[in-house]
């Protein structure tokens, strides 16, 4: 059985980041009517799905003119349903109170970009501030009341080491800086975290360990309250589709996708996919309109694929360049050989540190 389902309400979005795939789908835009949304969640409850419905794929969430509905319905029925949102539509479309009583199980704020130089490659017109204070109206909501979210996490986009084209978050002190604006911001008042582990010496501690290799993980933790996490997560290519300039991909059709077997993309129009990073729709595993999700997920094209895959082999043009190899002029390109030595007087000034903070 899936354990996540990525249910695209739509692929529009009212940001235009420059590390995201969204300006280069290519697919036609629109909105998940109603029926059909309600007809997945009955579906995964007559399933008796235990595992995660995210209500995007490409896309702000936010955008569909029934989120509110929809949420609702979805957690009402008992399906576990999780949040990610850029928030510039709160409180317009949907107040703090009800956003963070709605009964998510995560919710995802995609804060990313944490200074006025940053945000600028978001490609929206709206102002810095006024979007940092949008995060810190529903953090300190959070923290002052009883709340039905389970877990906050604000995802900030480190760029350290990776074969992205677009410099996000490429300096520690950043870091470190934008996560203790945000703890400061909390906790100005006075009032501290009800967990006695959670101060600023212990996130200290986590952001040198972060420093200290972790910064190679795709997310890495940091909580700054009571379930509320800092999330640094690494900004990806999207399967290879946005690398730097002057770079090619060989395919590669040997390897091994976990894709296949845990999780389920449903776009706006119900085609269906296995991939979060199928931005495009390359994958077409069958259509929600005129199949059952149980007859989709043990339909021919994805046994044929999960068999293939059984085997080490990935039949899909689009996995094949996923799971390709990035070159330049030739030569694989590595990431990691081209920080290698800033990457080693990093991780030696940040053991010192450590040894002193402690």
């Amino acid at each position: 059985m899936i354990s996540t389902v990525f249910l695209e309400l739509t692929n529009y979005c009212n940001m235009n980041c420059d590390f995201c795939a969204n300006h280069m789908m290519t697919r036609e835009k629109g909105y998940m009517s109603i029926e059909c949304t309600k007809q997945v969640i009955d579906q995964l409850k007559q399933m008796k799905f235990q595992g995660t419905v995210i209500t995007s794929l490409m896309g702000e969430p936010l955008l569909h003119p029934k989120f509110v509905e929809i949420l609702k319905y979805s957690t009402n029925s008992g399906i576990k349903t999780n949040v990610i949102t850029n928030f510039l539509l709160v409180p317009e479309k949907i107040t703090v109170k009800k956003l963070l009583n709605a009964g998510i199980e995560t919710l995802c704020l995609s804060y990313q970009t944490p200074n006025e130089k940053t945000f600028k490659i978001r490609r929206v017109n709206k102002a810095f501030c006024d979007y940092e204070n949008k995060l810190m109206e529903i953090l300190i909501f959070a923290i002052n009341n009883k709340i039905k979210t389970q877990r906050i996490e604000i995802h900030l986009l480190q760029s350290l080491y990776n074969y992205l084209n677009v410099e996000i978050i490429e300096d520690y002190s950043l870091i470190e800086a934008s996560i203790l604006k945000i703890y400061d911001a909390l906790y100005s008042d006075g009032f501290m975290p009800s967990k006695k582990n959670i101060n600023k010496r212990t996130i200290l501690k986590s952001i040198n360990k972060f420093k200290r290799g972790n910064q190679y993980q795709d997310a890495y933790d940091i909580q700054i309250g009571p379930n509320i996490y800092v999330v640094l997560k690494r900004a990806n290519t999207w399967a290879n589709s946005l690398i730097p300039r002057g770079c090619q991909v060989d395919p590669e059709i040997k390897g091994n996708c976990g894709f296949f077997n845990s999780s389920l993309g449903i776009f706006w129009d119900g085609r269906c996919t296995v991939c979060c990073q199928d931005f495009d729709g390359s994958i077409f595993i069958g259509d929600i309109k005129s199949s059952s999700i149980e007859d989709i997920l043990s339909g021919k094209v994805l046994t044929e694929m999960r068999n293939m895959e059984d085997m080490g082999l990935l039949m899909n043009p689009y996995c094949q360049i996923c799971n390709g190899t990035i070159r330049r002029d030739g030569k694989n390109y590595s990431i990691i050989k081209k920080h290698g030595i800033i990457n080693k007087g990093f991780n030696l000034a940040n053991r010192v540190k450590s040894r002193l903070i402690q």
